[in-house]
């Protein structure tokens, strides 16, 4: 029986791909093992959000410029802590948005009030809310859209 001849390159070529798909497992085991650490950093930083005092909760939903400690403190169980948030300019979009769907209709004349409300936002709120202090709130939003004002003013 006569012996298979083998390609050396193609044998190359394969040993080259074993040695790629190695330094491909390392590396997405690199990547698995940093955002493990991302994950725990974020979930100390936010325990440390979580148990800050009242006080400080507070101080924190207005001046802080930090993203993530306002949506933080936007799921916060304090009633004033929420509503303070929702009055910073800095709050993410989306943190400003679960108030606005989850709060009252306190809450969402606060948020209309925010100066970072973008339109859609305050197409949502004007949605939401038939009270009389919100739609107010909403019509005098610089950001409003004129269909939203169009939508308002013909409801009444």
């Amino acid at each position: 029986m006569p012996r298979p001849s083998y390609d050396s390159s193609n044998v190359e070529d394969l040993l080259s791909d074993i040695d790629h798909a190695s330094a491909e497992q390392s590396d997405t085991s690199f990547v698995d093992a940093l955002m493990a650490d991302i994950d725990v950093g974020f979930d100390k930083r936010q325990s440390e959000i979580v148990d800050w005092p009242v006080k400080q909760k507070r101080r924190e939903a207005t001046d802080s410029s930090d993203g993530f400690v306002l949506t933080i403190l936007s799921n916060d169980p304090n009633f004033n802590v929420r509503t303070l948030t929702a009055v910073n300019a800095r709050i993410p979009e989306t943190a400003l948005r679960k108030i606005v769907e989850m709060g009252n209709d306190y809450q969402r004349m606060v948020a209309a009030n925010n100066p970072s409300a973008t339109p859609e936002l305050l197409d949502q709120i004007a949605d939401l809310s038939d009270k009389q202090e919100v739609v107010a709130a909403v019509l005098k939003h610089p950001n409003l859209s004129q269909i939203t004002k169009f939508k308002l003013e013909n409801r009444f």
